[in-house]
């Protein structure tokens, strides 16, 4: 299933600029934006599962948009910032970047997969449980993300997570709509 969900994510056309304008639709309706540089597929369930744990199973829905490049630079171009922390200020709302710095400079090194799993599970996992604390409390919320990530595999047993033109999954630019 995987493997034909990642063969369509890389034959989908970019549609950032669909993105921009729901996210900038959502704002005007009264949904606070969170905005995270780099959020996978993995982080995105913890949110999903969360959220629907606490407040029911419509109270969150996920719409996922396409990054052609995976790259945080044409995100930025789709929401017309020079940045990411711009971006962040014009939306009234923080960034977080903690995943995006983890998936770099401490899962960025080739590891065994146990390791990586280990290690993922320990920077990432906290990522998305604060986020999905600091969205309920605001009970009307939206997660908006550049792009995620995919494990890549360095032969012959090592494993770590990346992003960029060559990805997958991690063109996936998630939003993530809450109404608890």
């Amino acid at each position: 299933m995987i493997k034909s969900l990642s063969e369509e994510v890389v034959r989908a056309s970019d549609n950032l600029p669909l993105m921009e304008r729901r996210t900038e639709d959502l704002v005007k309706k009264g949904y606070k934006p969170f905005l995270v540089d780099c959020f996978g597929l993995a982080e995105v369930y913890e949110v999903y599962a969360k959220i629907t744990r606490e407040c029911g199973a419509l109270a969150v829905s996920v719409e996922p948009y396409i990054n052609a490049s995976a790259l945080t630079s044409e995100f930025e171009k789709a929401y017309g910032s020079s940045r990411m922390i711009e971006l962040a200020k014009r939306l009234g709302t923080s960034l977080y970047k903690s995943a995006d710095r983890a998936v770099h400079e401490e899962l960025g090194k080739p590891m065994s997969l146990d390791g990586l799993l280990r290690l993922a599970r320990l920077r990432l996992e906290s990522v998305a449980e604060r986020l999905t604390e600091d969205v309920m409390r605001t009970r009307r919320a939206l997660i908006i993300s550049d792009h995620g990530y995919d494990v890549h595999f360095n032969p012959p047993d090592k494993y770590y997570p990346g992003h960029g033109h060559e990805s997958r999954l991690a063109k996936i630019a998630p939003l993530i709509i809450v109404e608890c």
